[in-house]
């Protein structure tokens, strides 16, 4: 999943959250469950 910086600054405060939702869940998916 790559983001170009121009897109990321373009993005919503709304969008940025769910991203990291999505990254943070990932993350604790590996170390968790």
């Amino acid at each position: 999943m790559k983001i170009k910086v121009r897109s990321w600054r373009l993005l919503t405060a709304q969008d940025k959250m769910f991203i990291l939702k999505a990254i943070s869940r990932q993350s604790m998916g590996k170390i968790g469950a």
